[in-house]
């Protein structure tokens, strides 16, 4: 990673959807002898982007040429291009990088050595941004008879767009649909939340969704299921039958109350 400190001077472009920076810094993690350009290309995930070889053009004598991050992209020689992604090709004539289309996985700093100099015209850093990553399986820290604290893991990408907020989804029962609950929206990015509104004596269980602004990650595992603790009975029995059987005895029979007013076993 190149870090951009003042007083260096930035320039920036706008070319169709695509944020080009250039600038004048410290390439440490590549190369440690000499300032070298970076050139800053940010893209949302799914879309084509070709990146120039810097320094190439149409007119340049290119007798080799490769690609590479910390790994070989693409190269040529002999007149062949070798390519080792079906997803990347190497364009004709100016070596252009062309990535058709990119995945959140191409983010990298990318250099193109010519002619097999050790140095290139400069560096160019790919931030391929993309949905977040699923969180963590979250964890029941406590529990009531209506609510529940929930708490997960998330590492947030640095480079990737950050991260909003939380969708917590809730199932009733241990088969029943994760659409019977209505989602809960966080109002920030924190991973902890309570969830209230619950049921006495219910089983329940939740997952996760993180959302930023390119849209929402896939679901994380489901937490593991917990029973909310039992309350006082709200409904009263209803008594059906009631009469003497002797002197000294009388015969009793009820109805129980509604179930959902037991709240408990």
């Amino acid at each position: 990673m190149c870090y951009l400190f003042a007083p260096h001077t930035l320039g920036i472009i706008i070319v169709y959807g695509l944020l080009f920076i250039t600038s004048l810094c410290k390439a440490g993690r590549i190369f440690d002898v000499e300032n070298i350009p970076v050139q800053k290309y940010i893209v949302q995930a799914g879309k084509s982007l070709t990146i120039p070889c810097p320094g190439v053009n149409e007119l340049s004598l290119v007798d080799t040429l490769t690609w590479k991050t910390n790994k070989i992209i693409a190269q040529y020689a002999n007149g062949i291009p070798l390519v080792h992604d079906q997803r990347i090709s190497l364009l004709p004539g100016n070596f252009s990088l062309h990535f058709h289309p990119s995945v959140a996985a191409d983010t990298a700093e990318y250099t193109c050595l010519v002619n097999e100099r050790h140095t290139p015209e400069s560096i160019v850093d790919l931030i391929v941004q993309d949905v977040p990553k699923r969180p963590g399986r979250p964890l029941i820290t406590s529990f009531t008879s209506r609510a529940v604290n929930l708490s997960w893991p998330y590492t947030q990408d640095p480079r990737n767009a950050p991260v909003s907020h939380f969708i917590i989804e809730t199932r009733s029962g241990e088969d029943g649909p994760w659409d019977q609950n209505p989602q809960i929206y966080t109002r920030n990015n924190a991973t902890t939340y309570e969830v209230t509104g619950l049921l006495p004596f219910t089983v329940y269980s939740f997952r996760t969704i993180a959302v930023n602004q390119l849209g929402e990650s896939p679901p994380s595992k489901e937490s593991y299921y917990i029973v909310t603790l039992r309350e006082v009975p709200t409904g009263k029995p209803v008594a059906t039958i009631a009469h003497n059987t002797s002197a000294t005895s009388i015969y009793i029979s009820w109805k129980p109350p509604p179930a959902d007013t037991i709240l408990g076993e």
